[in-house]
């Protein structure tokens, strides 16, 4: 993948260029907003890499600058410190796809862009019985199997649990998870649907033990965001 890098701190940048490439990637990195704006209108990226606190343009005005102006669905990973716990939410609902907390561990950040890449760029369809981490879902009697056990799910809490599960790891908003799995796209995202969605969510931590005590996998919430389903390591 041809890869974006926005990072003004030379040591930073120059080693993410080295990571990345490493990984087998081509990189170009940029020092400040206006630069990669610019370049976007000449040059074609597959995924983006954008800190938040650059000169003269800031990650989040180059995001909307690719979500709204370019109208692109590229991956966008964001790098954030830990404090900036409203700045992610600010990535997350202008469009960013995943972010990243700095310091930057090499490993994890490559299995974030390797796991956007996948959704992003599928190679094949799934089929089912589809398995993901695991659990094995089944489309013809709406069941998933897991630690020898087999659930039966509602219409919705199957294609909420599928849903999740395909975008694991990845921050989903209300919003996205109401298009995608309720069909909600030129309605209201009220009250209403907002409690539906939360009931949902409740239903398939209890059903498929992915509660905030499960070992293995959580499905967890994102304040002022949405959900997201993770690993326990």
């Amino acid at each position: 993948m041809h890869i974006a890098v926005l990072e003004d701190e030379e040591i930073l940048s120059e080693y993410l260029r080295s990571l990345l490439i490493k990984a087998g990637h081509e990189v170009t990195v940029f020092e400040d907003g206006m630069q990669i704006t610019k370049a976007l209108n000449k040059q074609r990226f597959d995924l983006f890499v954008l800190d938040w606190n650059v000169p003269k343009l800031t990650g989040l005005d180059v995001l909307k600058y690719i979500r709204i102006d370019l109208a692109s669905s590229h991956p966008v990973i964001f790098l954030t410190s830990n404090q900036d716990e409203i700045d992610v939410v600010a990535a997350l609902q202008s469009g960013a796809d995943d972010y990243c907390v700095k310091p930057v561990r090499p490993q994890e950040l490559l299995a974030r862009i390797n796991a956007l890449a996948r959704r992003a760029y599928p190679e094949v369809i799934h089929t089912f019985p589809h398995e993901i981490k695991g659990y094995v879902f089944d489309d013809s009697s709406r069941s998933v199997r897991f630690e020898d056990n087999i659930v039966v799910l509602s219409e919705k809490e199957f294609d909420l649990a599928y849903f999740l599960f395909c975008n694991f790891d990845s921050p989903l908003s209300r919003k996205q998870i109401l298009i995608k799995v309720w069909g909600k796209e030129n309605q209201d995202f009220g009250r209403e649907s907002t409690r539906t969605l939360d009931v949902h969510v409740t239903f398939i931590r209890r059903k498929l033990k992915v509660g905030a005590d499960s070992e293995k996998i959580r499905l967890v919430s994102i304040h002022g965001f949405g959900y997201r389903l993770v690993e326990i390591v």
